[in-house]
Protein backbone atom coordinates (compact mmCIF):
# COMPACT_ATOMS: atom_id res chain seq x y z
CA UNK A 1 0.00 0.00 0.00
CA UNK A 2 1.55 3.80 -1.36
CA UNK A 3 1.32 6.59 1.15
CA UNK A 4 1.05 9.86 -0.42
CA UNK A 5 3.89 12.29 0.18
CA UNK A 6 0.92 14.68 0.82
CA UNK A 7 -0.57 12.68 3.31
CA UNK A 8 -1.06 12.83 7.00
CA UNK A 9 2.34 10.71 8.05
CA UNK A 10 1.28 7.69 10.20
CA UNK A 11 3.50 8.24 12.71
CA UNK A 12 1.07 10.51 13.94
CA UNK A 13 2.79 13.74 14.56
CA UNK A 14 0.46 15.62 12.12
CA UNK A 15 2.89 16.75 9.42
CA UNK A 16 2.76 15.30 5.83
CA UNK A 17 4.59 12.34 4.72
CA UNK A 18 7.04 14.20 3.07
CA UNK A 19 7.91 16.73 5.37
CA UNK A 20 8.60 13.61 7.98
CA UNK A 21 9.28 9.89 7.78
CA UNK A 22 9.71 9.86 3.94
CA UNK A 23 13.35 10.48 4.04
CA UNK A 24 13.79 9.50 7.59
CA UNK A 25 15.07 5.47 8.06
CA UNK A 26 12.48 3.81 8.93
CA UNK A 27 11.10 3.32 12.58
CA UNK A 28 13.11 6.34 13.35
CA UNK A 29 9.83 7.66 14.62
CA UNK A 30 10.04 5.62 17.83
CA UNK A 31 12.36 3.99 20.24
CA UNK A 32 14.08 0.89 18.88
CA UNK A 33 12.58 -2.34 20.31
CA UNK A 34 15.03 -4.59 21.98
CA UNK A 35 13.59 -7.23 24.29
CA UNK A 36 13.96 -10.75 25.58
CA UNK A 37 11.66 -13.69 26.44
CA UNK A 38 13.06 -16.71 27.90
CA UNK A 39 16.11 -16.24 26.42
CA UNK A 40 15.15 -15.17 22.92
CA UNK A 41 16.26 -12.37 21.30
CA UNK A 42 15.90 -10.01 18.39
CA UNK A 43 16.99 -7.91 16.11
CA UNK A 44 16.62 -4.21 16.37
CA UNK A 45 15.65 -3.55 12.73
CA UNK A 46 11.82 -4.54 12.19
CA UNK A 47 12.60 -4.81 8.41
CA UNK A 48 14.81 -7.80 8.99
CA UNK A 49 12.90 -9.95 11.41
CA UNK A 50 11.13 -12.98 10.32
CA UNK A 51 6.94 -13.14 11.14
CA UNK A 52 7.95 -15.19 14.83
CA UNK A 53 10.31 -12.11 15.68
CA UNK A 54 7.62 -10.24 14.99
CA UNK A 55 4.95 -11.83 16.60
CA UNK A 56 7.23 -11.75 19.45
CA UNK A 57 8.00 -8.79 19.85
CA UNK A 58 4.54 -7.23 19.70
CA UNK A 59 4.30 -9.75 22.57
CA UNK A 60 7.48 -8.10 24.63
CA UNK A 61 6.32 -4.39 23.11
CA UNK A 62 2.96 -5.15 25.05
CA UNK A 63 4.27 -6.49 28.17
CA UNK A 64 6.63 -3.96 28.30
CA UNK A 65 3.86 -0.79 27.11
CA UNK A 66 1.83 -1.25 29.60
CA UNK A 67 3.98 -2.89 32.23
CA UNK A 68 2.42 -6.16 32.34
CA UNK A 69 5.30 -7.58 34.20
CA UNK A 70 5.44 -5.28 37.33
CA UNK A 71 1.03 -5.48 37.93
CA UNK A 72 -0.62 -8.95 37.84
CA UNK A 73 -4.22 -7.25 38.54
CA UNK A 74 -6.12 -6.71 35.79
CA UNK A 75 -8.85 -4.96 37.15
CA UNK A 76 -5.44 -2.59 38.52
CA UNK A 77 -3.86 -2.42 34.91
CA UNK A 78 -7.18 -1.45 33.32
CA UNK A 79 -7.25 1.78 35.65
CA UNK A 80 -3.70 2.77 34.43
CA UNK A 81 -4.05 2.33 30.71
CA UNK A 82 -3.99 5.58 28.89
CA UNK A 83 -4.05 7.33 25.38
CA UNK A 84 -0.34 7.16 25.59
CA UNK A 85 -0.16 3.64 26.20
CA UNK A 86 -2.27 2.70 22.73
CA UNK A 87 -0.66 5.53 21.09
CA UNK A 88 2.75 3.90 21.99
CA UNK A 89 1.43 0.20 20.93
CA UNK A 90 0.45 1.80 17.88
CA UNK A 91 3.93 3.21 16.91
CA UNK A 92 5.28 -0.34 17.86
CA UNK A 93 3.15 -1.96 15.42
CA UNK A 94 3.88 0.48 12.38
CA UNK A 95 7.56 -0.27 12.95
CA UNK A 96 6.88 -3.75 12.63
CA UNK A 97 4.30 -3.32 9.65
CA UNK A 98 5.56 -0.71 7.32
CA UNK A 99 3.57 -0.43 3.84
CA UNK A 100 6.64 -2.02 2.06
CA UNK A 101 6.43 -5.77 3.93
CA UNK A 102 6.92 -8.51 1.82
CA UNK A 103 4.24 -10.72 3.38
CA UNK A 104 4.79 -13.39 1.15
CA UNK A 105 8.15 -14.05 1.85
CA UNK A 106 7.18 -14.05 5.91
CA UNK A 107 4.39 -16.60 5.45
CA UNK A 108 5.02 -20.30 6.42
CA UNK A 109 4.77 -22.48 3.09
CA UNK A 110 3.11 -25.19 2.56
CA UNK A 111 4.78 -28.12 4.31
CA UNK A 112 4.10 -31.65 6.09
CA UNK A 113 2.68 -29.46 9.31
CA UNK A 114 -1.50 -30.22 9.98
CA UNK A 115 -1.96 -26.53 9.82
CA UNK A 116 -5.49 -24.66 10.19
CA UNK A 117 -6.39 -21.38 9.11
CA UNK A 118 -9.04 -20.32 11.41
CA UNK A 119 -11.76 -18.19 9.59
CA UNK A 120 -14.48 -17.19 12.69
CA UNK A 121 -16.06 -14.15 14.44
CA UNK A 122 -12.97 -12.16 15.24
CA UNK A 123 -13.57 -11.33 19.64
CA UNK A 124 -11.07 -12.35 21.54
CA UNK A 125 -13.27 -14.86 23.37
CA UNK A 126 -14.64 -16.32 20.19
CA UNK A 127 -11.14 -16.58 18.83
CA UNK A 128 -9.43 -17.65 22.26
CA UNK A 129 -12.08 -20.45 22.80
CA UNK A 130 -11.78 -21.65 19.73
CA UNK A 131 -8.52 -21.60 19.08
CA UNK A 132 -7.61 -23.57 22.08
CA UNK A 133 -10.42 -25.98 21.45
CA UNK A 134 -9.24 -27.31 18.64
CA UNK A 135 -5.18 -27.11 19.68
CA UNK A 136 -5.15 -30.66 20.52
CA UNK A 137 -6.11 -31.72 17.06
CA UNK A 138 -3.57 -29.32 14.85
CA UNK A 139 0.09 -28.68 14.59
CA UNK A 140 -0.49 -25.14 13.92
CA UNK A 141 -3.59 -22.54 14.05
CA UNK A 142 -2.91 -19.76 11.77
CA UNK A 143 -4.81 -16.49 13.07
CA UNK A 144 -5.27 -13.33 11.87
CA UNK A 145 -3.28 -10.35 13.74
CA UNK A 146 -6.44 -8.51 15.15
CA UNK A 147 -4.32 -5.19 15.56
CA UNK A 148 -5.32 -2.37 13.00
CA UNK A 149 -2.31 -1.12 11.21
CA UNK A 150 -1.97 2.60 11.15
CA UNK A 151 -0.61 2.63 7.70
CA UNK A 152 -3.35 1.27 6.34
CA UNK A 153 -6.20 2.95 8.66
CA UNK A 154 -7.65 7.12 7.21
CA UNK A 155 -6.38 9.59 9.61
CA UNK A 156 -10.44 10.29 11.42
CA UNK A 157 -9.96 6.70 12.85
CA UNK A 158 -6.19 6.22 13.24
CA UNK A 159 -4.97 5.25 16.53
CA UNK A 160 -1.83 6.85 15.83
CA UNK A 161 -3.76 10.60 15.38
CA UNK A 162 -6.61 9.62 18.03
CA UNK A 163 -5.09 7.10 20.44
CA UNK A 164 -7.99 7.89 23.50
CA UNK A 165 -10.69 7.05 20.61
CA UNK A 166 -8.84 3.55 20.72
CA UNK A 167 -8.69 2.35 23.71
CA UNK A 168 -11.50 0.17 24.64
CA UNK A 169 -10.74 -1.27 21.46
CA UNK A 170 -7.08 -2.36 21.85
CA UNK A 171 -8.06 -3.40 25.65
CA UNK A 172 -9.81 -6.12 24.02
CA UNK A 173 -6.82 -7.46 22.08
CA UNK A 174 -4.15 -6.58 24.58
CA UNK A 175 -5.47 -9.65 27.09
CA UNK A 176 -6.03 -11.70 24.24
CA UNK A 177 -2.54 -11.42 23.28
CA UNK A 178 -1.24 -12.02 26.50
CA UNK A 179 -3.50 -15.45 27.39
CA UNK A 180 -2.24 -16.42 23.72
CA UNK A 181 0.80 -15.38 24.18
CA UNK A 182 2.58 -19.45 25.53
CA UNK A 183 0.88 -20.34 22.32
CA UNK A 184 2.52 -17.82 20.24
CA UNK A 185 6.11 -18.55 21.82
CA UNK A 186 5.65 -22.64 21.17
CA UNK A 187 4.64 -21.55 17.30
CA UNK A 188 1.35 -23.27 17.81
CA UNK A 189 -0.43 -20.20 17.05
CA UNK A 190 0.92 -18.06 14.32
CA UNK A 191 -0.19 -14.67 13.63
CA UNK A 192 -0.81 -13.32 10.42
CA UNK A 193 -1.23 -9.54 9.26
CA UNK A 194 -3.87 -9.40 6.69
CA UNK A 195 -2.00 -9.53 3.23
CA UNK A 196 -4.31 -6.42 1.71
CA UNK A 197 -2.64 -4.27 4.32
CA UNK A 198 0.52 -4.54 1.38
CA UNK A 199 -1.22 -5.05 -1.53
CA UNK A 200 -4.42 -2.52 -1.60
CA UNK A 201 -5.29 -4.18 -5.55
CA UNK A 202 -5.99 -7.44 -3.65
CA UNK A 203 -7.57 -6.44 -0.86
CA UNK A 204 -10.08 -4.33 -3.55
CA UNK A 205 -10.76 -7.60 -5.47
CA UNK A 206 -11.11 -9.70 -2.43
CA UNK A 207 -13.67 -7.34 -1.54
CA UNK A 208 -15.14 -7.45 -4.79
CA UNK A 209 -15.00 -11.49 -5.21
CA UNK A 210 -16.91 -11.27 -1.84
CA UNK A 211 -19.75 -8.63 -2.51
CA UNK A 212 -20.66 -10.44 -5.26
CA UNK A 213 -20.52 -13.54 -3.69
CA UNK A 214 -22.87 -12.97 -1.20
CA UNK A 215 -25.32 -11.93 -2.95
CA UNK A 216 -26.66 -15.54 -2.97
CA UNK A 217 -26.91 -15.32 0.90
CA UNK A 218 -29.84 -13.12 2.41
CA UNK A 219 -29.49 -10.43 5.24
CA UNK A 220 -31.47 -13.39 7.51
CA UNK A 221 -28.09 -15.13 7.63
CA UNK A 222 -26.12 -12.13 8.82
CA UNK A 223 -29.09 -10.35 11.21
CA UNK A 224 -30.20 -13.34 13.22
CA UNK A 225 -26.64 -15.16 13.74
CA UNK A 226 -26.72 -15.50 17.38
CA UNK A 227 -23.10 -15.36 18.08
CA UNK A 228 -22.86 -12.12 15.97
CA UNK A 229 -25.71 -10.80 17.89
CA UNK A 230 -24.00 -11.88 21.54
CA UNK A 231 -20.50 -9.89 20.71
CA UNK A 232 -22.57 -7.33 19.50
CA UNK A 233 -24.84 -6.76 22.29
CA UNK A 234 -21.93 -7.11 25.01
CA UNK A 235 -19.63 -3.87 22.63
CA UNK A 236 -22.94 -1.95 22.85
CA UNK A 237 -23.04 -2.49 26.85
CA UNK A 238 -19.11 -1.00 27.44
CA UNK A 239 -19.62 1.78 24.65
CA UNK A 240 -22.67 2.89 27.32
CA UNK A 241 -20.98 2.22 29.81
CA UNK A 242 -17.66 4.31 29.07
CA UNK A 243 -20.50 7.12 28.81
CA UNK A 244 -19.18 10.20 30.69
CA UNK A 245 -20.19 9.70 34.47
CA UNK A 246 -22.78 12.95 34.35
CA UNK A 247 -24.27 12.01 31.17
CA UNK A 248 -24.83 8.35 32.70
CA UNK A 249 -26.69 9.91 35.56
CA UNK A 250 -28.96 12.11 32.96
CA UNK A 251 -29.90 9.34 31.20
CA UNK A 252 -30.74 7.23 34.46
CA UNK A 253 -32.39 10.30 35.58
CA UNK A 254 -34.63 10.63 32.25
CA UNK A 255 -35.47 7.00 32.06
CA UNK A 256 -37.20 7.03 35.47
CA UNK A 257 -38.27 10.54 36.73
CA UNK A 258 -38.90 9.09 40.33
CA UNK A 259 -35.29 8.33 41.05
CA UNK A 260 -33.53 10.27 43.79
CA UNK A 261 -30.26 11.46 43.93
CA UNK A 262 -29.53 8.24 46.37
CA UNK A 263 -30.72 6.12 44.35
CA UNK A 264 -28.58 6.71 41.18
CA UNK A 265 -25.69 7.09 43.49
CA UNK A 266 -26.56 3.59 44.46
CA UNK A 267 -27.12 2.67 40.35
CA UNK A 268 -23.74 4.03 39.81
CA UNK A 269 -21.76 2.46 42.10
CA UNK A 270 -23.17 -1.06 40.40
CA UNK A 271 -22.39 0.15 37.09
CA UNK A 272 -18.86 0.86 38.71
CA UNK A 273 -19.08 -2.58 39.85
CA UNK A 274 -19.95 -3.81 36.41
CA UNK A 275 -16.98 -1.90 34.84
CA UNK A 276 -14.46 -3.35 36.72
CA UNK A 277 -15.81 -7.03 36.63
CA UNK A 278 -15.82 -6.46 32.93
CA UNK A 279 -12.13 -7.50 31.39
CA UNK A 280 -12.44 -5.62 28.32
CA UNK A 281 -14.03 -2.21 29.86
CA UNK A 282 -11.27 0.35 30.75
CA UNK A 283 -11.89 2.12 33.81
CA UNK A 284 -8.76 4.90 33.86
CA UNK A 285 -11.04 7.55 35.72
CA UNK A 286 -8.20 10.26 33.58
CA UNK A 287 -9.70 8.87 30.09
CA UNK A 288 -13.10 9.36 30.46
CA UNK A 289 -15.27 11.90 28.25
CA UNK A 290 -15.28 10.56 24.82
CA UNK A 291 -17.04 8.49 22.87
CA UNK A 292 -14.72 5.02 22.18
CA UNK A 293 -14.29 2.92 18.54
CA UNK A 294 -15.71 -0.78 19.25
CA UNK A 295 -14.90 -2.24 15.76
CA UNK A 296 -16.40 -5.42 14.98
CA UNK A 297 -13.83 -7.92 12.61
CA UNK A 298 -15.09 -11.23 10.99
CA UNK A 299 -11.29 -11.77 10.21
CA UNK A 300 -10.20 -12.68 6.99
CA UNK A 301 -13.20 -12.93 4.03
CA UNK A 302 -13.36 -16.53 2.31
CA UNK A 303 -11.52 -15.41 -0.39
CA UNK A 304 -8.93 -13.85 1.78
CA UNK A 305 -9.17 -16.87 3.34
CA UNK A 306 -8.56 -18.90 0.32
CA UNK A 307 -5.50 -16.98 -0.84
CA UNK A 308 -3.48 -17.60 2.45
CA UNK A 309 -4.79 -21.38 2.99
CA UNK A 310 -3.52 -22.21 -0.97
CA UNK A 311 -0.32 -19.87 0.33
CA UNK A 312 0.86 -21.59 3.50
CA UNK A 313 -0.67 -25.30 3.13
CA UNK A 314 -3.06 -25.02 5.15
CA UNK A 315 -6.50 -25.71 5.51
CA UNK A 316 -10.29 -23.82 6.67
CA UNK A 317 -11.29 -24.38 10.27
CA UNK A 318 -14.43 -23.11 11.63
CA UNK A 319 -17.01 -23.51 14.57
CA UNK A 320 -18.92 -20.36 13.20
CA UNK A 321 -22.00 -21.82 11.74
CA UNK A 322 -22.34 -18.39 8.98
CA UNK A 323 -18.73 -19.19 7.80
CA UNK A 324 -18.94 -22.85 7.80
CA UNK A 325 -22.37 -21.98 5.35
CA UNK A 326 -20.05 -19.60 3.14
CA UNK A 327 -17.31 -22.38 3.21
CA UNK A 328 -19.48 -25.02 1.81
CA UNK A 329 -20.78 -23.26 -0.99
CA UNK A 330 -17.53 -23.10 -2.98
CA UNK A 331 -17.03 -26.93 -2.17
CA UNK A 332 -16.13 -28.67 -5.77
CA UNK A 333 -17.44 -31.94 -6.45
CA UNK A 334 -17.44 -34.16 -9.16
CA UNK A 335 -19.82 -36.83 -9.90
CA UNK A 336 -17.75 -39.51 -10.44
CA UNK A 337 -15.14 -39.02 -8.01
CA UNK A 338 -16.92 -37.53 -5.25
CA UNK A 339 -17.49 -40.94 -3.37
CA UNK A 340 -13.90 -41.10 -3.15
CA UNK A 341 -13.33 -39.80 0.35
CA UNK A 342 -16.89 -40.17 1.13
CA UNK A 343 -16.35 -42.72 4.00
CA UNK A 344 -13.66 -41.04 6.36
CA UNK A 345 -16.30 -37.55 5.87
CA UNK A 346 -19.26 -39.93 7.09
CA UNK A 347 -16.77 -41.83 9.68
CA UNK A 348 -16.23 -38.62 11.16
CA UNK A 349 -19.45 -37.52 11.31
CA UNK A 350 -20.71 -40.42 13.23
CA UNK A 351 -18.10 -39.93 15.99
CA UNK A 352 -18.26 -37.08 18.80
CA UNK A 353 -14.66 -35.83 19.89
CA UNK A 354 -13.84 -34.52 22.74
CA UNK A 355 -12.31 -30.79 22.96
CA UNK A 356 -10.95 -28.09 26.16
CA UNK A 357 -13.34 -25.85 26.42
CA UNK A 358 -13.05 -22.50 28.36
CA UNK A 359 -10.38 -23.91 29.75
CA UNK A 360 -7.16 -21.73 31.15
CA UNK A 361 -4.84 -21.30 28.73
CA UNK A 362 -2.17 -21.88 30.58
CA UNK A 363 -3.76 -25.61 31.24
CA UNK A 364 -4.06 -26.18 27.44
CA UNK A 365 -0.50 -25.28 26.58
CA UNK A 366 0.46 -27.88 29.44
CA UNK A 367 -1.51 -30.62 28.19
CA UNK A 368 -0.10 -29.78 24.38
CA UNK A 369 3.31 -29.61 25.65
CA UNK A 370 3.07 -33.31 27.08
CA UNK A 371 2.38 -34.78 23.69
CA UNK A 372 -1.83 -35.79 24.38
CA UNK A 373 -3.65 -36.75 21.31
CA UNK A 374 0.26 -36.65 19.59
CA UNK A 375 -1.40 -40.39 17.84
CA UNK A 376 -4.28 -38.80 16.48
CA UNK A 377 -2.39 -35.92 15.31
CA UNK A 378 -0.40 -37.81 13.50
CA UNK A 379 -3.07 -39.84 11.80
CA UNK A 380 -4.61 -36.65 11.61
CA UNK A 381 -1.32 -35.20 9.84
CA UNK A 382 -0.91 -38.25 7.24
CA UNK A 383 -4.39 -38.10 5.96
CA UNK A 384 -4.08 -34.51 5.11
CA UNK A 385 -0.73 -35.18 3.58
CA UNK A 386 -2.66 -38.03 1.60
CA UNK A 387 -5.07 -35.58 0.43
CA UNK A 388 -2.39 -33.28 -0.56
CA UNK A 389 -0.68 -35.41 -2.86
CA UNK A 390 -0.81 -35.83 -6.48
CA UNK A 391 -0.65 -39.70 -5.74
CA UNK A 392 -3.75 -41.48 -6.81
CA UNK A 393 -5.98 -43.13 -3.68
CA UNK A 394 -7.90 -46.56 -4.39
CA UNK A 395 -10.42 -47.36 -2.32
CA UNK A 396 -9.11 -50.35 -0.30
CA UNK A 397 -6.72 -47.32 1.17
CA UNK A 398 -9.43 -45.03 1.85
CA UNK A 399 -11.15 -47.98 4.06
CA UNK A 400 -7.99 -48.84 5.86
CA UNK A 401 -7.80 -45.03 6.70
CA UNK A 402 -11.56 -45.48 7.98
CA UNK A 403 -11.00 -47.99 10.36
CA UNK A 404 -7.44 -46.43 11.20
CA UNK A 405 -9.51 -43.56 12.32
CA UNK A 406 -11.95 -45.21 14.58
CA UNK A 407 -8.77 -47.25 16.15
CA UNK A 408 -6.91 -43.92 17.06
CA UNK A 409 -10.25 -41.92 18.34
CA UNK A 410 -10.46 -45.33 21.09
CA UNK A 411 -7.07 -44.50 21.91
CA UNK A 412 -7.81 -40.46 22.44
CA UNK A 413 -11.08 -41.61 24.74
CA UNK A 414 -8.38 -42.98 26.52
CA UNK A 415 -6.60 -39.94 26.76
CA UNK A 416 -9.37 -37.88 27.40
CA UNK A 417 -9.66 -39.42 30.60
CA UNK A 418 -6.26 -39.01 31.20
CA UNK A 419 -6.77 -35.37 30.29
CA UNK A 420 -10.00 -35.03 32.49
CA UNK A 421 -8.50 -36.28 35.44
CA UNK A 422 -5.86 -33.59 34.66
CA UNK A 423 -8.17 -31.07 34.70
CA UNK A 424 -9.95 -31.39 37.79
CA UNK A 425 -6.39 -30.96 39.67
CA UNK A 426 -5.86 -27.93 37.87
CA UNK A 427 -9.20 -26.38 39.05
CA UNK A 428 -8.88 -27.64 42.64
CA UNK A 429 -5.57 -26.68 42.83
CA UNK A 430 -4.99 -23.61 41.39
CA UNK A 431 -8.38 -21.80 41.39
CA UNK A 432 -8.42 -21.93 37.83
CA UNK A 433 -11.41 -22.54 35.31
CA UNK A 434 -12.87 -24.81 32.44
CA UNK A 435 -14.84 -27.76 31.01
CA UNK A 436 -14.61 -30.41 28.48
CA UNK A 437 -16.93 -30.33 26.01
CA UNK A 438 -18.08 -33.18 23.85
CA UNK A 439 -19.24 -32.17 20.03
CA UNK A 440 -18.87 -33.22 16.27
CA UNK A 441 -15.94 -32.17 13.94
CA UNK A 442 -16.85 -32.56 10.68
CA UNK A 443 -13.85 -33.11 8.30
CA UNK A 444 -15.00 -32.45 4.78
CA UNK A 445 -13.36 -33.79 1.47
CA UNK A 446 -14.58 -32.82 -2.14
CA UNK A 447 -13.22 -34.04 -4.78
CA UNK A 448 -11.71 -31.21 -6.30
CA UNK A 449 -11.79 -29.48 -3.23
CA UNK A 450 -12.58 -25.89 -2.03
CA UNK A 451 -11.32 -23.15 -4.69
CA UNK A 452 -12.31 -19.77 -6.20
CA UNK A 453 -11.44 -19.79 -9.78
CA UNK A 454 -10.87 -15.84 -9.00
CA UNK A 455 -8.79 -16.48 -5.85
CA UNK A 456 -6.10 -18.75 -8.08
CA UNK A 457 -6.15 -16.20 -10.82
CA UNK A 458 -5.30 -14.19 -8.14
CA UNK A 459 -2.91 -16.34 -6.63
CA UNK A 460 -1.02 -17.07 -10.56
CA UNK A 461 -0.72 -13.39 -11.20
CA UNK A 462 1.65 -13.04 -7.77
CA UNK A 463 3.15 -16.33 -7.82
CA UNK A 464 4.94 -18.81 -9.55
CA UNK A 465 2.41 -22.11 -9.15
CA UNK A 466 4.88 -24.15 -7.49
CA UNK A 467 4.84 -21.40 -4.55
CA UNK A 468 0.87 -22.22 -3.68
CA UNK A 469 -1.70 -24.94 -3.98
CA UNK A 470 -4.34 -25.01 -6.78
CA UNK A 471 -6.61 -25.59 -3.93
CA UNK A 472 -7.99 -26.18 -0.30
CA UNK A 473 -8.62 -29.93 0.06
CA UNK A 474 -9.87 -30.13 3.53
CA UNK A 475 -12.53 -28.01 5.65
CA UNK A 476 -13.17 -28.70 9.18
CA UNK A 477 -16.51 -27.33 10.58
CA UNK A 478 -16.40 -28.32 14.91
CA UNK A 479 -20.46 -28.15 15.37
CA UNK A 480 -21.57 -26.96 18.76
CA UNK A 481 -25.11 -26.91 18.09
CA UNK A 482 -25.41 -30.24 20.57
CA UNK A 483 -22.67 -30.07 22.59
CA UNK A 484 -22.15 -31.49 26.44
CA UNK A 485 -19.93 -30.33 28.93
CA UNK A 486 -18.32 -32.14 31.82
CA UNK A 487 -15.53 -30.80 34.16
Amino acid sequence: MKIGRNDPCPCGSGKKYKKCCLNKERGAFMSPYHHTMSNIKFNRNGNTLSLYERNMTLVNGIIDIFSLNKEKDWTEIKKKISKDHIKELYKLIAWLWPPDTNIASLLPKPENKLRSLYLGFMHPESVLNSVVRYSLYCDQILVMNPFMNPWCVAEKYNPLVHPKEHIADTLKWILFIMRLAPWIQSQHIILIPDPGDFDYQLRKQTWELAEKRLQNFSKEDFVNDSELNKYSKEDFKRMWLSAPTQAMRQKLKEYDPKMSEKDIDEMMEYIEKLKDQDPYCPTNPNETGMSRLHTSQTGANLEMGLFLSQMTGSYLYTDFDLRWKEISSIANYENNRQEIWGPITQAFQKLDFKFLNKVDPIFANQIRQDGRLESMRNFLRKTQLSLSSDNKINQETILDFKDELVEEYNKAEVEWEKIDSDLIKWVTSEGGFGSILTAGMNWQIPALGFSIAAVGNLLSARFERKRFRKNVPLSVFVDLKNKKESL
